[in-house]
């Protein structure tokens, strides 16, 4: 191992993927690092890169919990942070999970609102192709359950762009994984 000093000043250490550090950095009423009009923000992403020495703007203020799933950054923003309407439904009110392709640094934002990671601290492992995700059911019964109180669980696969609701409700953010096999905590009263 080795120690590098990057030329910047870092707000936070988010995650750490092989070679890839990522950090935020804040504007400090400076600069405008997410290009939303102001220098107020506290944490946009960056990543540097440890072989090649380089560092990128992911130009998002928010994502300070971070997961590094299939060659994918994935991590979530309010709209307001960003200044503009990332889903598409004509408000900037909501928290919005994004997915950045490490390759082409194309970002994907699969309309996902509202969500969490099922575990902020722990990814799924490195052979899993999905993000493993929860989020609120936002008025409509997601689950089946006759309520709408639930959190759902969900996996987002940013290479097909697929989102698998699985309609099963966890009380707890928390699970365990065997190879491709994941497991979840259920209460049967919320199913």
């Amino acid at each position: 191992g080795s120690l590098t000093t990057l030329p910047v000043e870092v707000a936070a250490p988010v995650a750490v993927q092989g070679s890839l550090v990522f950090f935020t950095r804040n504007e400090g009423g400076a600069f405008d690092l997410n290009a939303d009009g102001g220098a107020a923000d506290f944490h946009v992403l960056h990543r540097y890169d440890a072989d090649s020495e380089r560092i990128d703007n992911a130009t998002f203020n928010g994502g300070t919990t971070l997961h590094v799933q299939d060659g994918f950054a994935g991590f979530h923003v309010v709209e307001s942070d960003q200044g503009q309407d990332l889903n598409g439904d004509g408000d900037r009110a909501d928290r919005v999970f994004v997915a950045l392709d490490l390759r082409s640094d194309q970002t994907r934002i699969p309309g996902i609102t509202g969500a969490f990671f099922v575990n902020p601290s722990v990814p799924l492992g490195g052979e899993s192709k999905a993000f493993l995700l929860t989020r609120s059911e936002q008025g409509v019964d997601r689950n089946g359950d006759g309520d709408t109180n639930d959190s759902v669980a969900l996996f987002y696969e940013p290479r097909s762009e697929r989102v698998l609701d699985t309609s099963v409700a966890l009380p707890v953010h928390s699970f365990v994984q065997a190879g491709p096999w994941i497991g979840v905590a259920v209460a049967e009263w919320q199913q």
